[in-house]
């Protein structure tokens, strides 16, 4: 994208010094007023069909970068029951369930305690978002499981955490079985990470929980209305 091109002036130190001295007392500046004066010598002379065009391609640019930014960035969304109150939020980059399963781990120790502040903590950029837009996640999550990452369900009441999976649902652990997955995982050093994402969910195999609610409440795609206006949701 283009940008702003800096000119260089040149003016004694003490002819600077005084004219700044006097400008800052009338509540300006040298910069400001050499600003204001290009800015007008560039519209007194350049024709205005000229300054829309280049308005125009300025604008053009902006929003292509905008769209490029926009298609790069990736999200994760995550439901949290603690004290039998549902929180929800929304991550502006993409997390999987090794990430989370991370977190579970080091909240789980005995000196540490797992509560949706605990979360906040280890996840800085987690927004609140309204249940109907966590819903708009994760039927994002099965459409385009590129673009959101991983949506996630974690129970601190029954000690339970769930991801959905594209292409089978839910998928729900015991909290103490991804910490264990998580412990064996990283017991070799040295391995790309997709090694250690593999040896993950090599050891959560078998481990699944029969909890059908989950399957139930993945949202039906035509049954939302999507609405990227409202709050801090991704553009669907």
């Amino acid at each position: 994208m283009s940008g702003d091109v800096q000119l260089e002036l040149w003016l004694h130190e003490y002819k600077m010094e005084a004219l700044s001295a006097v400008l800052e007392q009338q509540g300006t500046s040298v910069e400001k007023q050499m600003q204001e004066m290009l800015m007008q010598l560039y519209t007194e002379n350049v024709p205005q069909e000229v300054q829309r065009g280049i308005r125009q391609r300025i604008d053009d640019e902006y929003a292509a970068e905008l769209a490029e930014r926009e298609a790069a960035r990736k999200y994760s969304a995550f439901q949290v029951r603690e004290s039998g109150t549902d929180r929800f939020y929304q991550l502006d980059q993409g997390e999987g369930f090794l990430d989370v399963g991370r977190f579970l781990r080091r909240y789980s120790q005995p000196d540490q305690e797992l509560t949706a502040a605990s979360l906040e903590k280890s996840f800085a950029a987690l927004k609140p978002i309204t249940a109907e837009q966590y819903e708009l996640l994760a039927v994002r999550r099965m459409e385009d499981p590129g673009k959101v990452t991983g949506v996630f369900r974690l129970d601190f009441d029954e000690m339970t955490a769930a991801a959905l999976d594209p292409a089978e649902g839910w998928k729900a652990y015991s909290i103490k079985d991804v910490s264990t997955a998580v412990y064996h995982a990283y017991r070799k050093n040295g391995l790309v990470p997709e090694r250690y994402e593999a040896r993950f969910e090599e050891r959560l195999v078998g481990r699944q929980l029969d909890l059908a609610a989950f399957e139930q409440a993945v949202p039906e795609i035509d049954a939302l209305e999507h609405d990227s206006e409202q709050g801090p949701m991704l553009s669907l």
